[in-house]
C-alpha cells in the first residue's frame, strides 16, 4: 500500500475548527484525549484530526500496528467526510489509515480486499479537491512509488496503473508547494531511497533546503526498511529499530 507517510501517515492539520486542548493532547501523546475533544467539538475538521490521532496511536503502539484501532480511524474519518465531503482533511486521513491498515494485514489480504485502490480513489480526490494541498500531493506521489516498490514498474502499471513518474511529479509538487518542510524533503529522500535505484539514490542525497539533517537522520533506516511511512507530524517520535 502506498508509503504515507510516517509524517502525513497523516497530515498535521492546522485549522482553527480544531481544539487547542486536542492538539496540545496529541503533541503530547494523549490520543484518546484528544479523539474526545475533537468529538465533542464535532466539525469535520475535527473529526478528522481525531482520525489522525487514532492512526497515530495505531501506528507507535510497540507491539506493532494496531489493526482493529486503524479500522476505527477509517470509520472516523468517514464521519469527517459525511460532515463535510467538500473538506479534503477526511479523505486524505482515510486513505492513510487504509495505508497503514494495509501494511498490517499483509499484501494478500490487502489486495483481496483492493485497498490499494481505494486508497488510490481517496487520493486522487483529495489531489482534486485541493490541488495546492502539498500533503494531498505527497501522499499520492508516495502511494506510486511504494506500489512500484513492491509490484516492479510492469506489475504496478497493469495492475493500479501506478507509475514512477507519476509519484515523483507529485512529490516534486509537494516540494514546490511547501519548499521548506523539512518532513516532506526528509519523506522524498526515504521513498527515493526505498527504490533502491541508483540515480534515486543520487538526487536523495542532494541537499534540499531546511532538510538536511532530518533527511540523514531517517535515510538509513530507509536502507533497511523499504516500506516505511511518514510518522503523523506532531507525533511523539519513538525511534525505529533499525
Amino acid at each position: 500500500m502506498m508509503a504515507v507517510l510516517c509524517g502525513l501517515a497523516c497530515t498535521g492539520l492546522a485549522n482553527a475548527a480544531v481544539p487547542r486542548s486536542a492538539e496540545n493532547a496529541y503533541h503530547a501523546g494523549a490520543y484518546e484525549k484528544a479523539v474526545a475533544l475533537c468529538d465533542a467539538e464535532g466539525s469535520a475538521e475535527s473529526l478528522a484530526f481525531a482520525a489522525q490521532a487514532i492512526i497515530a496511536d495505531a501506528i507507535t503502539r510497540p507491539a506493532g500496528f494496531c489493526e482493529p484501532c486503524l479500522r476505527r480511524a477509517i470509520a472516523k474519518a468517514d464521519q469527517a467526510i459525511l460532515r463535510d465531503p467538500q473538506r479534503v482533511e477526511g479523505y486524505l486521513q482515510k486513505s492513510i489509515a487504509i495505508g497503514f491498515r494495509g501494511r498490517a494485514i499483509g499484501i494478500s489480504q490487502a489486495r483481496a480486499e483492493g485497498l490499494a485502490d481505494e486508497a488510490l480513489a481517496l487520493l486522487e480526490r483529495a489531489v482534486a479537491m485541493a490541488p495546492a494541498n502539498a500533503w494531498a500531493q505527497a501522499s499520492l506521489g508516495a502511494w506510486h512509488l511504494e506500489i512500484v516498490q513492491h509490484a516492479g514498474p510492469v506489475l504496478a502499471d497493469l495492475m493500479y496503473g501506478a507509475s514512477r513518474n507519476e509519484g515523483m511529479k507529485h512529490y516534486r509538487t509537494a516540494l514546490t508547494l511547501d519548499p521548506h518542510s523539512a518532513l516532506l524533503q526528509m519523506n522524498f529522500a526515504l521513498a527515493l531511497l526505498a527504490m533502491e535505484r541508483e540515480d534515486m539514490v543520487t538526487e536523495a542525497r542532494r541537499p534540499r533546503s531546511g532538510a538536511t539533517k532530518a533527511r540523514r537522520g531517517g535515510a538509513r533506516c530507509a536502507r533497511r526498511r523499504p516500506g516505511w511511512r511518514m510518522r503523523p507530524r506532531g507525533a511523539p517520535r519513538r525511534r525505529p529499530a533499525c
